[in-house]
């Protein structure tokens, strides 16, 4: 936590140019805390005023609870977040699942009418993929699958996407 009681007087101990922010004129206090996890810097939780000493250890400890009761809010959201990616996406390959995909492709079929642009879907099928699962397994028939996908997302575009539509495609 950083505590400055008169900005004017404690900025060259400091090493550091202020910037204001809004107003043209630079804040006289400012309590700052980090909003962290472990040793990991989530973001910083700041608040300033015009006035010299505005703010007291007291505010500095009720600005640390804020930001405890924040770093949990950001983690929630980040795992919920991953859980919520993870759900979309196909176990095996990484791809989107089937109801995912559709999804996004309705929506770029949506957009690309609005638009008036052309859209391109490439769907690929591996012919007699079922005899080589029942020739050489189902971990090696994963695998290629895996590496299939792999493949696909080395040589495509960051805007565009893959999902696995049914059993081999």
């Amino acid at each position: 936590p950083l505590l400055i009681d008169d900005l004017a007087q404690e900025q060259k101990a400091l090493h550091v140019k202020p910037v204001t922010i809004g107003k043209t004129r630079l804040s006289a206090s400012w309590l700052g805390v980090p909003i962290s996890h472990g040793d990991q810097v989530l973001g910083i939780l700041a608040i300033a005023s015009y006035t010299p000493q505005a703010f007291s250890r007291g505010d500095m400890y009720l600005l640390e609870n804020v930001a405890a009761q924040a770093s949990l809010a950001i983690l929630n959201a980040r795992q919920f977040a991953g859980v919520q990616e993870e759900a979309r996406r196909d176990s095996l390959t990484g791809a989107y699942n089937h109801g995912f995909f559709q999804r996004l492709l309705d929506g770029e079929i949506k957009q690309a009418l609005q638009k008036e642009t052309s859209l391109s879907l490439i769907m690929v099928d591996v012919d007699h993929f079922k005899e080589y699962n029942d020739k050489h397994g189902h971990l090696v028939g994963d695998e290629i699958l895996r590496q299939l996908v792999l493949s696909i997302l080395a040589h495509i575009k960051k805007t565009d996407f893959i999902g696995r539509w049914g059993g081999e495609e």
